[in-house]
């Protein structure tokens, strides 16, 4: 599976964090406990934070994290599954709901890679400021926190704020995170069309997941009647075969086409899923 190597990338990652699956999850978020005081904060910098968790108090946020979104994955792909087999419901909603199955499942992947962003409103802002040690200001927004160290029992993220638009990040990161991986021959190929499906290859020949999405959903108001329904025909065939996806990905003739180009949105939900649906018995129990 093209994917593979991701489940051994998060597994290596939360072996450096410590992670060791909570057993009671009644403890608090990640962004709750940064934001209610729980965490040893430091403004380091103008909007940047430096946050010192115990190794215990990441595991148990990290995994009430990947439970909620797991669950939404989940529901998702369940509302994606009931979608194609009615007929009634245009191709266009299909793949912006498959699309966004995807985008939620390569959420969950990046924060088991030491990657997450949250939120802080004013209020949390304010909290933090008490809380926090250092002169520097911070002001409201997405705050892109990543993996510093863990050492001592400790595990240290460096928040920074950022203005990068919510889905082009994501996809960013999540295909420089597939850049970093050994692949064998085998998957070389696609998984360097997957990150050409990302949006980071350089010069692309097919459209980003994040263009496709936009065409679907705002661009082109036509593909929502009877011009998306042929356009989108491939599409919707493919769209939760496993088999028949990975023929398709397989194939080095497949071309940018209006009837192919929404067909990576399928390929990538489904190969995200799987790796997202292996990795959850690691980080929580049922």
């Amino acid at each position: 599976m093209p994917f593979l190597p991701l489940v051994t990338a998060a597994q290596h990652y939360l072996k450096t964090i410590g992670f060791v699956r909570p057993v009671d999850l009644g403890g608090q978020r990640l962004k709750s406990m940064i934001a209610d005081g729980k965490a040893d904060i430091e403004r380091v910098a103008v909007d940047v934070l430096r946050v010192e968790l115990s190794e215990q108090d990441v595991a148990v946020g990290l995994a009430r994290e990947w439970r909620l979104g797991f669950t939404r994955v989940a529901k998702q792909n369940d509302a994606l599954t009931a979608m194609k087999a009615n007929t009634d419901i245009p191709t266009s909603w299909v793949l912006v709901s498959c699309y966004y199955a995807a985008f939620f499942a390569a959420i969950e992947l990046l924060r088991v890679q030491g990657r997450m962003v949250f939120y802080f409103e004013p209020d949390d802002i304010s909290r933090i400021r008490q809380y926090s040690s250092g002169a520097h200001p911070i002001a409201a927004g997405n705050y892109a926190f990543e993996f510093g160290q863990a050492a001592g029992g400790t595990v240290v993220f460096l928040g920074r704020k950022t203005a990068e638009r919510p889905h082009h990040a994501v996809w960013k990161h999540m295909g420089a995170a597939l850049g970093c991986l050994n692949c064998s021959d085998d998957t070389a190929v696609r998984v360097r069309r997957l990150l050409e499906f990302m949006g980071s290859v350089a010069q692309p020949e097919w459209p980003s997941l994040n263009e496709t999405r936009n065409r679907w959903n705002y661009a082109a108001p036509e593909l929502y009647g009877t011009t998306g329904e042929k356009e989108g025909k491939h599409f919707r065939q493919l769209v939760g075969d496993d088999k028949a996806l990975f023929a398709w990905a397989r194939s080095r003739a497949i071309k940018p086409t209006t009837a192919e180009a929404p067909v990576p949105v399928a390929l990538t939900q489904m190969l995200l899923l799987k790796v997202v649906r292996q990795l959850h018995p690691i980080l929580v129990e049922d």
